[in-house]
C-alpha cells in the first residue's frame, strides 16, 4: 500500500517531535526541558511551518516531467491521448539502438524510434491496454523523411515555479549576482588554450581533417532500423498501429519483422565499444601494442 500525501505529512513530522524530544533534553544531561526553556509549543508550531513550506514545494514539483506513471494520470489513461502525447512531446533523435528506456526518454523528452516505443508500450500497458513493440526496417525515404522532422527537446524545462517554491521553504530570496568572473585570464583557461594548441600542431601534421563531415549517411543507417508500437483494448480486438516518431507526419511504409513483448533484446542495446593500445615510437618507426582487446 502506497503511503498518501498526508500520512506521508504526519510520519514526517511525528518523526521529528520524536527524534527531537529524546536528543534534545539529554543533550545538557538529565535536565529537564522545561528547565532549559525549551519550549513545545514553540517547536511545534516550527514543524508546521516547515511542513506548510514542503507541501508548497512538493505541490510545485511538476512529476509528469520524470515519473511515467504521473505522466500517465495526467493523461486520463486514454489510447489516443497516451499515442498523441508521445508523440508530441518526445522528440525524435537519430541513434542506433536502446540508450535512454521508459523513464530517459520521459526525463530528456526526446529519444530514437526504440526509445520513443518502450515509452509509449509501457503507457499503453499500464493504462490497461494490450501492447506490443514491433520492429521493421524504413525505406531510405522514409528515413530520410524521419530526419528532416527532428527538432528541439523540451527536456530543459523552465523550472522559476521550482525555484520560487524552493526559496519559500529556504525564507529568504536568492543573495544578488556577484562580479562575473574572467573565465579567460584564469589558469585553467590558460592551460586548456595551451592543450588544445598542442592537439591541433598535432593533427595537422598527421594530415587529419578537421573540416566538417557529412554524416547524412551515418544517420540514415541508424535511423532505417526501426521501432513502433501496436496496440489494443483487449482479446479480440483489431491491433492500431501507433508511430510517435512521426507524429502527425504520413505514417511509415513499413512491414513487420518481429514483435516483442515488453522489453527489447541486448542486441537492440545502445553499444559502447571500449578499446586500449599503446603507441611506441623509435626514431622514424611506430608501433602500436594492443592493452586488452575490444570491450
Amino acid at each position: 500500500m502506497r503511503p498518501t500525501p498526508t500520512t506521508s505529512r504526519y510520519l514526517t513530522r511525528a518523526a521529528l517531535i520524536v527524534v527531537c524530544s529524546l536528543v534534545w533534553p539529554h543533550a545538557a544531561g538529565a535536565t529537564p526541558a522545561a528547565e532549559q526553556g525549551f519550549d513545545y509549543r514553540d517547536f511545534s508550531a516550527k514543524v508546521d511551518e516547515i511542513d506548510r513550506k514542503l507541501s508548497n514545494l512538493r505541490r510545485a514539483v511538476d512529476r509528469t516531467r520524470f515519473d511515467p506513471e504521473a505522466w500517465l494520470d495526467s493523461l486520463d489513461y486514454d489510447a489516443d491521448t497516451i499515442r498523441q502525447a508521445v508523440a508530441g512531446q518526445i522528440a525524435f533523435q537519430p541513434y542506433d539502438g536502446v540508450l535512454r528506456g521508459v523513464e530517459g526518454a520521459l526525463k530528456a523528452r526526446a529519444g530514437n524510434s526504440a526509445d520513443q516505443a518502450l515509452l509509449l508500450a509501457f503507457l499503453m500497458r499500464s493504462a490497461g491496454y494490450d501492447a506490443r513493440i514491433v520492429r521493421g526496417e524504413l525505406t531510405e525515404r522514409d528515413a530520410t523523411r524521419l530526419l528532416a522532422s527532428m527538432r528541439a527537446s523540451s527536456g530543459d524545462a523552465p523550472l522559476e515555479a521550482l525555484a520560487r517554491a524552493a526559496t519559500a521553504v529556504v525564507g529568504t530570496a536568492n543573495p544578488p549576482p556577484g562580479p562575473i568572473a574572467d573565465l579567460g585570464a584564469t589558469t585553467l583557461a590558460r592551460r586548456a588554450d595551451r592543450v588544445s594548441g598542442i592537439l591541433l600542431k598535432t593533427l595537422a601534421a598527421a594530415d587529419a581533417d578537421l573540416s566538417p563531415a557529412d554524416v547524412t549517411d551515418e544517420l540514415v543507417a541508424a535511423t532505417t532500423r526501426y521501432f513502433w508500437v501496436q496496440h489494443r483494448a483487449g482479446p479480440g480486438e483489431e491491433w492500431q498501429d501507433a508511430h510517435p516518431a512521426f507524429d502527425d507526419a504520413e505514417t511509415p511504409e513499413v512491414a513487420p519483422l518481429e514483435f516483442f513483448a515488453e522489453r527489447l533484446p541486448d542486441e537492440y542495446l545502445h553499444r559502447l565499444t571500449i578499446s586500449a593500445w599503446l603507441e611506441q615510437k623509435l626514431g622514424d618507426e611506430t608501433t602500436t601494442h594492443r592493452l586488452m582487446d575490444d570491450y
